[in-house]
């Protein structure tokens, strides 16, 4: 029996990656202060997760490793964002976010663009924000 047991979203990912017709996705929830979120994906087409819709940013999100610290904690993570659009750079022009949460899910795609499930890759807290012009 696998270490996950059966039907937790660890397995169902596990069974999911091994197959061939699938496609890993990620899905971002940016919390910018207030009521204020960004919900983004990877996924190439807008997802519906949790009662949430995360947007598609398809290329234009990038997310760094997650490298664990000696406590076994991630340690931090980069997300960046190209070619936000006006909503997000008013966010992070405007905002208070530090210390606001910040989560990744890594999550599996089956041939016809289903979500399969999801699991934390990484959840934290919002540190700094540069704006590139360029």
């Amino acid at each position: 029996m696998s270490r996950f047991g059966s039907s937790t979203p660890q397995q169902n990912l596990l069974t999911a990656f091994t197959s061939t017709s699938v496609k890993p996705v990620f899905l971002i929830e940016i919390h910018w202060g207030g009521t204020s979120y960004d919900r983004l994906t990877t996924a190439g087409g807008n997802l519906s997760y949790d009662s949430n819709t995360y947007i598609d940013a398809g290329d234009m999100i990038s997310i760094s490793n997650s490298d664990e610290n000696s406590d076994l904690g991630a340690s931090g993570i980069t997300v960046a964002l190209t070619a936000s659009n006006a909503t997000t750079l008013g966010y992070a022009r405007n905002y208070n976010f530090q210390g606001k949460e910040t989560k990744v899910y890594l999550g599996a795609l089956d041939s016809s663009d289903n979500l399969i499930d999801v699991i934390p890759y990484f959840i934290g807290y919002n540190d700094t924000v540069t704006i590139d012009q360029t």
